[in-house]
């Protein structure tokens, strides 16, 4: 019987061995990814504020109000969008953070 147990604690500390470094790992590569989403973000939000004022600087055209027009809403689309995948990115995080996705899965 103590044969048996040692047998079973050398193979649990064995997996959990090759296990924690791949966890580590993820985790690590997880964060990675949450960095760059956000400088990706803050990037897009500079990049189409940009849009939008030059899309009301074409409003001030006669000739180039349709195309104002256009950037502006296409400005607004795109920051709407980028907001709410923010949103989706940060409960993720939040959610795997607390273990919430095991519990309701």
């Amino acid at each position: 019987m103590e044969q048996s147990y040692r047998s079973t604690i050398t193979i649990y500390k064995n997996i959990l061995e090759q296990f924690n470094p791949a966890l580590e790992k993820l985790i690590y590569l997880g964060n990675k990814y949450l960095r760059a989403f956000h400088a990706l973000s803050e990037a897009a939000d500079v990049y189409f504020t940009a849009i939008q004022k030059i899309g009301e600087q074409a409003l001030q055209s006669s000739t180039s109000q349709v195309l104002g027009e256009i950037l502006i809403q296409m400005s607004d689309t795109q920051m709407h969008l980028n907001r709410n995948l923010e949103v989706v990115v940060s409960i993720l995080d939040i959610s795997l953070r607390t273990g919430r996705c095991r519990r309701e899965l």
